[in-house]
């Protein structure tokens, strides 16, 4: 119960306020007052959704209605330094591939070879990032 309230004492004020939203719509039906499906129809909310803060307010209280931050957020995953070279060696290739040639390329690469294929934005940083007038 004290970890609860330490999380929710740490939370910033948006997501206190995003929580108090979400219960003000949930209220009505956890109080028996109307059912689940009017207070989507309402509010114009998928009933998958208000099922699920319903389920997470049960289960951990207001703490439950916040929206979780990743923890990995601003980490990047380190790519294979073969890779790397790759998506380099094929933006300085001539003629000049569009960003998505490349991608798709790399892509086919990365997972013959095993690896996590990057992401589009991830190679589209890796070119941008070369020194070459475009």
């Amino acid at each position: 119960m004290t970890e609860h309230l330490s999380q929710l004492a740490s939370a910033t004020e948006a997501q206190r306020e995003q929580a108090l939203e979400r219960f003000a719509l949930i209220q009505p039906f956890l109080e028996g007052d109307i059912p689940l499906t009017h207070v989507a129809a309402m509010q114009r909310l998928p009933l998958r959704t208000l099922r699920q803060w319903v389920q997470r307010y049960r289960r951990e209280g207001p703490l439950g209605l916040m929206r979780k931050g990743r923890r990995d957020r601003g980490k990047r995953r380190a790519l294979p330094a073969d890779l790397v070279r790759l998506i380099e060696g094929l933006a300085l290739h001539r003629p000049a591939r569009s960003i998505a040639a490349i991608h798709r390329q790399v892509t086919k690469v990365a997972i013959d070879q095993g690896w996590q294929p990057p992401g589009y934005s991830r190679v589209y940083a890796i070119v941008r990032s070369l020194d070459q007038p475009w």
